[in-house]
Order: structure tokens, then sequence, then C-alpha cells
């Protein structure tokens, strides 16, 4: 990573990525806080800038740096990659980005918009917390995993070919098992509402679970042919499910809305 003379940051192919956070201090001065993220996802501290920003001409001078991070601003992510053997994470109220690297792990990114990556061999416990929460399943896992999440909206992404997945329900939670016969198990995915008498998706489930769509002789669609399944997974009973449009859905992809049951509110 360099810095040229005109103040730009130049990424240097291979080398370490920059991170720069900007957000307003409690003095009403702004904050700007430049890090750098190693190649294992270690984040260094690299130079705090305080900078009194005066609206009536529009000019910015600069009150204090140091290269001491004073935790005025929290980092987008707070970015942990775990190693192949088994271990214990416990998060902050922060974002989260965790990856497992393999092994029988037990992750708990507790409040915050976490994206936890489930990686290798192993048997896997994730509970995310409070906040919009995304778990990725990498293509290539192999293992159990048992899904607990907070309430927010949630998502589930599966890698690899999953034309062949199956999913039931088994003591209550959502069972499912991928195309290399993997196991994960979704907790509370469902909640019965009293007046209505219908099964929706509770506010600890997942909205969808998304998969790639892959051709017959199990190549991923690219280019203008790739799509995405995006999954409303309801339960064998008498559901009532909500079908929208995901925020980040491309012009291919579609809904697909599974169960034995239900009224459909499209939106």
């Amino acid at each position: 990573m360099n810095l040229s003379d005109d103040g730009w940051i130049e990424e240097t192919p291979g080398a370490e990525a920059p991170m720069v956070n900007i957000a307003q201090l409690k003095n009403g001065n702004i904050g700007v806080n430049l890090s750098k993220i190693d190649t294992e996802g270690k984040i260094t501290q690299l130079k705090f800038v305080e900078i009194e920003f005066e609206a009536s001409d529009s000019s910015m001078t600069e009150v204090a740096a140091s290269v001491e991070y004073p935790g005025f601003i929290p980092l987008d992510f707070q970015v942990t990659d775990l190693g192949s053997g088994s271990d214990l994470y416990m998060g902050e109220g922060l974002q989260d980005h965790i990856s497992t690297g393999g092994g029988d792990d037990k992750i708990m990114s507790a409040g915050g918009d976490d994206v936890v990556v489930v990686q290798g061999q192993g048997d896997v416990e994730v509970d995310t917390g409070l906040g919009d929460d995304r778990v990725i399943v990498e293509d290539g896992w192999s293992g159990t995993l048992l899904v607990k999440n907070g309430a927010g909206s949630n998502i589930l992404e599966i890698g690899g070919n999953q034309e062949d997945i199956d999913v039931d329900i088994v003591d209550g939670k959502v069972e499912v098992t991928t195309g290399n016969g993997s196991t994960i198990t979704i907790d509370e995915q469902h909640s019965l509402n009293t007046q209505t008498g219908l099964v929706e998706i509770s506010d600890k489930g997942f909205e969808y679970i998304k998969i790639d769509g892959y051709d017959d002789q199990g190549l991923l669609h690219e280019g203008e042919d790739a799509y995405s399944t995006y999954i409303v997974l309801g339960s064998n009973d008498a559901n009532y499910l909500v079908a929208s449009q995901p925020d980040d859905a491309e012009d291919n992809d579609e809904v697909y809305v599974g169960a034995v049951m239900a009224l459909i509110s499209l939106s």
C-alpha cells in the first residue's frame, strides 16, 4: 500500500488492503481512521486524524493526529480468521466478519450485523445474536452445522451445487441436507401466530436460503446465464409466508417458496 503525493491511497497487487473509516465525533468534528488488513485478516491501526469542518466556507482544518486508535470510530467489520483447529469465539457488539477455517468450532458473534463464513470440515455451532446477519457456507464444506439467530433480517447462503438439496423438519427444527450429504440444522426458523393459527418465519429465522444455479453437468452457471435461487422456507404445517424481492437479487434470480400448504404474500 502506497500513499501518493496527492493523498490518494494506491493499492499494490498482493499487498495489504487499506481500510478507511469516516465518522462524526461526539464533539461535532470529523474523524478519519486509516487501518490496514494483512493477508491473515489482522487489522493494524495506521493513523487517526481529527478534522474540524467549517460549513460557511467548506474549509477543513486538522485538529489532531495520532497513530493510536482513540476509539471514536468503530471499524466496519471486526475481521477474524480462525484456524483449522477447534475454536471457541465470542464476538462483541460490533459488526463481526468471522471465517471458521475448519474444525469443530463454536461461534457466538453477539450483536451487530455479522457475517459468518463456515469453511473446511468440522462440526460447527453458530449463534449470530441480534442483528441482520448472514451465514455463508462455502463450497467444499462438510460436517454438521447448527445455526441459532437473534432477531433480524437473516440470510443463509449455501455454496456449491445444491440441485439435490433436501429439507426436512426434525424435532421442530429445519434440517437441510446439502449436496455432499452434510447437515445444516436451523433452530427457531418458524413460529406460530396464535391469532391466525398459521406458522410464519420467525424473527430469528432466515428470510431466505440462497443457492447458486448449476447446469445438468454440475457446472456453475456463469455470465449471462448466472442466477441464484432465494428459498423462502416454510414448515410442514399451514403457513403464512412473505416473499419479497431480495435486496441483492439480480435480473436472472428467482424466489422459490417451499411449504406443504401456505398462504403467500408477494411484495
